[in-house]
């Protein structure tokens, strides 16, 4: 099967549109939760929220690395993260933005929201 870059690039471009959205989303509970309970309450929340997020992906990706026969290495790694890795490692610079696209869309709010 042979590559085609053109669709290869389309497909970069909406796992980047995706990881936007996600990105929004992600801010905007952050920013909802902040004005209505405080920084002081809202930040141990958050905080709470992606720590049991990044266990949930991390004791899934380990199951399937080690049902797979697969050593949990860093080598194994990228063949078992569940990263949409192709909306930065196919960025190029006419895409406009920056490599990582949550960073862009985060970047988009820091004026406002330091």
């Amino acid at each position: 099967m042979t590559s085609n870059p053109e669709n290869e690039r389309e497909t970069a471009l909406q796992v980047r549109r995706a990881a936007r959205h996600f990105a929004m989303l992600y801010f905007n509970l952050c920013r909802v939760l902040v004005e209505k309970c405080g920084e002081e309450t809202a930040l141990p929340v958050i905080q709470k929220v992606i720590f049991k997020l990044s266990l949930d992906r991390t004791d899934r990706n380990r199951c399937r690395a080690l049902q797979a026969g697969a050593s949990l290495d860093l080598e194994s790694f990228n063949s078992f993260n569940d990263l949409p890795t192709i909306g930065w490692s196919a960025w190029e610079e006419s895409m406009g933005g920056v490599r990582c696209p949550y960073a862009e869309q985060w970047l988009t709010y820091y004026e406002k929201y330091p």
